[in-house]
């Protein structure tokens, strides 16, 4: 598909990822250009933001679910993406049109050639993902921050409403090595004068960090409990993603009903958290669980589903990730233990995985081996780790579409 006098879909996507090398820029002045050039004004429409160690992809599905439940039209922006880089930027919840990002990037490209320094690859996609829910007619539009949330590029967009998921430990070569100035990170996407909702299981400490840093904005805090209704998305922690997501609603400047809350919540899906598939006859189960608090909330949810069955493991991780923690959190419900290649400059390979692992392991280089190797056992396959990882194996799996993909994801 052809961009407006420029680039095709498959090169506009090119010269995005090549802006990679620039690497994690954190800072809002590059956004903030890129917002003004692309004439980014949301009017009056609703923003939701949200930030946090875990659950955010899944609260900003539930949120975007209830929006569209209660007909409006909805912009969806999260990362990373699974199969295709239009998961990121979604338009009633369906991937945006390639065409579409071509014509903008291709605009991008041409505007800021000669910007010093120049924007990063997250920079430009926020500034994207916001032009196309503008052209898209969206009304209620959903942000996942990417890394942290004070100097994320979404923090330049100004929200109606901000929420926060629970907060661990994480990122810590970026965001500090403790909770509380993690949370301090977070708690920055915080707009003055404009509602706060965290979970009422929050870490101590970061919910004074955050009391204190609302208290500072005269930005109402509001604590919001658990989900009890039916939820699509698996998992008992899911009840407080939920609890959160139905608490920002209420607050909103939008007018959704009860009703519409509880059908948008039990219609919400988010592929790759406790995503059930099937490889060759046995059950596969695909999540994302990339640290400790993530882990303990999958096993949680494996022995509610299956009991006391174990599971054939395919396991994939990037560098920074400490996969032996994760492993001792998933050793309960381990039954089989497959390692393989993760195919980003940050993953580990099979072998490297192996040896940190021991003799219990069974390295596979590929994705597809793993899973071969792990239907053999005649247990149940839990896909876990990373969610480069989790993609890989939805790819081999055939969900979704996949992109052109010029390098890694």
């Amino acid at each position: 598909m052809d961009g407006a006098n420029g680039m095709t879909y498959e090169e506009s996507l090119a010269w995005l990822y090549s802006t990679q090398q620039i690497g994690i820029k954190l800072g809002l002045d590059n956004t903030h250009r890129l917002l003004e050039l692309l004439e980014i004004d949301p009017g009056d429409r609703t923003i939701f933001h949200v930030a946090g160690t875990n659950g955010k992809g899944s609260t900003c599905a539930f949120l975007e679910s209830v929006c569209r439940e209660a007909g409006l039209k909805t912009g969806l922006f999260t990362s990373p993406h699974l199969v295709s880089f239009r998961e990121r930027i979604r338009i009633d919840f369906e991937p945006a049109p390639a065409e579409t990002l071509a014509q903008i990037l291709t605009r991008i490209r041409d505007e800021i050639q000669t910007w010093d320094p120049h924007p990063s690859f997250f920079e430009i996609t926020t500034a994207l993902g916001m032009r196309t829910f503008l052209d898209g007619g969206a009304e209620a539009i959903i942000l996942e921050t990417g890394l942290g949330g004070r100097l994320d590029s979404t923090n330049a967009v100004a929200s109606s409403v901000t929420g926060i998921t629970s907060i661990s430990l994480d990122h810590q070569q970026w965001l500090g090595d403790s909770i509380a100035k993690i949370a301090e990170e977070k708690a920055g996407i915080i707009k003055a004068g404009k509602p706060v909702v965290t979970v009422s299981s929050q870490d101590e400490d970061a919910a004074q960090v955050i009391r204190e840093r609302a208290e500072s904005l005269g930005s109402p805090l509001h604590i919001a409990p658990v989900y009890s209704g039916e939820t699509g998305i698996c998992g008992e922690h899911q009840t407080a993603n939920a609890g959160l997501a139905a608490r920002m609603i209420e607050v909103s400047p939008l007018n959704i009903s009860a009703s519409e809350v509880e059908r948008g919540m039990a219609k919400a899906m988010w592929p790759g958290r406790f995503h059930r598939l099937e490889f060759q006859g046995s059950p596969v189960i695909i999540d994302g669980a990339h640290n400790a608090e993530a882990a303990e909330a999958l096993v949680r949810t494996w022995k509610a589903e299956f009991g006391d069955q174990k599971a054939a493991i395919v396991f994939g991780a990037v560098a920074d990730k400490e996969p032996q923690k994760l492993l001792k959190v998933l050793s309960p419900i381990t039954g089989a233990l497959f390692p393989t290649t993760i195919a980003t400059q940050r993953g580990m390979t099979a072998d490297d995985l192996a040896k940190q692992i021991g003799e219990s392991a069974q390295p596979a280089p590929s994705a597809s081996l793993a899973l071969r190797l792990a239907q053999a056992t005649q247990l149940p396959i839990l896909v876990t780790g990373s969610f480069f990882l989790a993609g890989q194996v939805l790819e081999v799996l055939g969900w979704g579409n996949a992109d052109f993909e010029p390098s890694e994801q």
